[in-house]
């Protein structure tokens, strides 16, 4: 997996509606300190475990997925990826060393796992997957990384490495532990026709749907080779009889602009656009794209033509392979809070407000300031 540095020292701002200044008045002042340095190691074997992605549950326990910090060897470049969960300590006596236990993950394959087509596929992972907290508190989960390898012929000298997304979602319930594989697969094809998933975004819906938008459906680590899978469905939870699994829009059907190598940035606004759009994109173009999340929607698409200010070429820097990458990769975004007292000029903003933070590594977003 390409690792590219990021540092967010950009502020900008997407609103809907009118925008004005506002000033702030001076808040208290508290005490601020970080903690030491704490170790994460596995029970038993006592590798170093890196924590990933991690979410708070309704129990207030939090649940990670992380990867083993293993050697490679002639047959695995890819570090173990495992999960695990655990309960926060109490301000002030955090420990200097964690030991976690896995977590059993409802994977597909076998670790190390099976033939796949003319590769051999070494596990499927939770690691870039999209994942959040359903209505009921139940973590949900979309695709992944399945990777796996080429042998050199006779040999077990590795000639190539690459990863496809998964083409199954999970749920974890945090009451009982127990972590299933959603039974029914996604929908959602990409560019070479596969239903996987390799960064995809998840956003859960004011009506607990789950919308499951873009990723990729493979990654070559050798080549930078990325094939996107623009697709959107939903799952819906609690259905029965039928296939929970709704898709919104296909790869084709989806606009260019929506797809991100580092995850779309998805919001459902406060309010329609023109009446019928709820959901708000951001791909790495920096182009906001709105969509109707209705299952029966006639109009599924607006793109809008106002790019993210300061929009340029990318460095000269950046080789032709990676000028996808600029110029919204590796941004953060939050819809910013909402507010009552929304239209009388002291917040500042308007609700389905969008903040926008940092850029691409040696590029301007990384390191100007701007406001809009």
């Amino acid at each position: 997996m390409r690792i590219i540095k990021k540092i967010p020292f950009i502020f900008v701002l997407f609103f809907i509606g009118f925008f004005s200044p506002v000033s702030f008045s001076s808040a208290e002042t508290i005490a601020d300190s970080w903690s030491h340095l704490i170790r994460w190691r596995l029970s038993g074997s006592g590798e170093p475990v890196a924590p990933i992605h991690v979410s708070l549950l309704p129990n207030g326990r939090l649940s990670l997925f992380g990867k083993v910090q293993e050697e490679p060897t002639a047959t695995s470049i890819f570090p173990k990826q495992i999960a695990f969960g655990m309960l926060p300590t109490a301000p002030g006596a955090e420990p200097f060393e964690v030991t976690v236990s896995e977590v059993p993950m409802p994977l597909e394959l076998p670790y190390p796992g099976a033939p796949y087509g003319q590769w051999d596929a070494i596990w499927d992972s939770f690691y870039c997957s999209g994942h959040a907290l359903m209505a009921d508190g139940t973590l949900f989960t979309a695709g992944g990384t399945r990777a796996a390898v080429r042998y050199e012929s006779g040999t077990t000298k590795i000639i190539d490495a690459f990863t496809v997304g998964l083409p199954y979602a999970t749920r974890l319930n945090a009451i009982n532990k127990s972590w299933t594989k959603v039974p029914e697969p996604m929908l959602g094809q990409g560019e070479l026709s596969l239903r996987a998933r390799w960064y995809p975004t998840v956003t859960r819906l004011g009506d607990d749907r789950m919308l499951v938008t873009g990723g990729s459906d493979y990654f070559n680590l050798g080549t930078d080779t990325f094939s996107p899978n623009r697709s959107v469905e939903t799952y819906s939870p609690g259905s029965s009889g039928w296939n929970p699994w709704k898709l919104l829009s296909s790869h084709s059907e989806s606009p260019s602009e929506i797809f991100n190598v580092d995850y779309t940035h998805v919001f459902q606004l406060p309010t329609r656009v023109a009446d019928v759009f709820d959901i708000l994109m951001f791909g790495q173009a920096g182009k906001p794209v709105f969509m109707s999340s209705d299952n029966t929607s006639s109009q599924r698409w607006l793109v809008r033509p106002n790019l993210r200010p300061g929009v340029m070429p990318p460095p000269p820097s950046l080789p032709s392979s990676l000028a996808f990458y600029a110029p919204n990769y590796g941004t953060s975004t939050v819809l910013l809070p909402l507010r009552i007292n929304n239209d009388n000029g002291e917040v500042g903003y308007h609700n389905g407000s969008v903040l926008m933070v940092g850029g691409y590594h040696d590029s301007t977003y990384e390191r100007t300031l701007r406001y809009v």
